[in-house]
């Protein structure tokens, strides 16, 4: 009896240590899942920075969240949201768009999304919580791997957002680079802006610190305070153009609030408002061609 009575003490002994360590290895990935700053990051594979070139077609557009046009709300006299989810995803498919950085995005969008561009991942969906979900990063699936991600946490009207980025590598060439994607402070939120900033080219140079190529696009809520910043603090360049010399910065002749910036050969600038986009968003699209030699 003494015998058995040990047996079964060790077994459940056994089963409690199984259970105890299943546990900690999925409260692991959880901290993993939702860490912030790049150096907090668990890249799983080295990036790469040189080999054959490397063509993209990157894109930003802000949906306009779906709360906006319900019953009662800012813009109720548009299109319904899924209604625009479509047409945004027509926008995708007609910019042959690599990667996109999306801004007020809702739960109902995140699966209109999905469900319309079944080509494309998705990063962060829930990953980091109600504070990341509104700003949403989608890539061609066929072209990209995912190998590392983050976010970076700002001041927003009175609270937080988390801003996320991802390390995709091109499945073909194998080269690797980082999509940062924004949504700083609106109106008269100037000092949130301005910290918004701080934060933000401080992660794109912690991004870029061992050569990996980064771009940064969102909804910056400003035009040429946003560009001189981004271009005075970080070595990215506009697609809109504009230029900084370290003292004096030179604007481009049309600039709206929405913007990409970037390492690479940057060309076939986009700043779209047609009549599919005007109905779908009160924001313009802007997409841009990158070459990486």
């Amino acid at each position: 009896m003494h015998r058995l009575r040990l047996a079964l003490l060790t077994a459940v002994a056994v089963v409690l240590a199984v259970a105890l360590v299943q546990a900690t290895r999925a409260l692991d990935a959880e901290v993993v899942a939702t860490s912030g700053p790049a150096t907090q990051q668990v890249t799983t594979a080295a990036p790469i920075t040189d080999g054959p070139p490397l063509t993209l077609r990157l894109m930003t557009y802000n949906l306009l969240g779906s709360h906006h046009t319900e019953p009662g709300g800012v813009h109720a006299a548009m299109a319904p949201a899924e209604l625009r989810s479509q047409w945004g995803a027509d926008i995708v498919r007609e910019q042959q768009a690599d990667v996109v950085g999306l801004q007020e995005v809702r739960p109902n969008q995140i699966s209109a999304f999905a469900r319309e561009l079944p080509g494309y991942d998705m990063w962060p969906v829930t990953a980091i919580g109600s504070l990341g979900r509104p700003n949403q990063i989608i890539w061609k699936s066929s072209r990209f791997t995912k190998l590392d991600d983050g976010y970076v946490e700002v001041p927003s009207m009175g609270v937080t957002r988390r801003m996320p980025y991802v390390l995709l590598k091109d499945r073909t060439t194998a080269r690797t680079f980082w999509y940062f994607n924004i949504h700083n402070s609106p109106g008269d939120r100037q000092a949130e802006r301005d910290r918004d900033l701080v934060l933000e080219t401080a992660t794109v140079n912690q991004l870029r610190a061992d050569g990996t190529p980064v771009f940064l696009g969102g909804d910056f809520n400003e035009r040429d305070r946003a560009l001189c910043t981004v271009l005075a603090k970080t070595d990215l360049e506009s697609s809109a153009g504009g230029s900084h010399d370290g003292t004096t910065c030179t604007t481009p002749s049309r600039m709206r609030i929405d913007w990409i910036f970037g390492n690479g050969e940057l060309s076939a600038y986009a700043m779209m408002q047609p009549p599919l986009v005007r109905y779908a968003t009160d924001h313009w699209v802007v997409a841009t061609t990158v070459r990486l030699d």
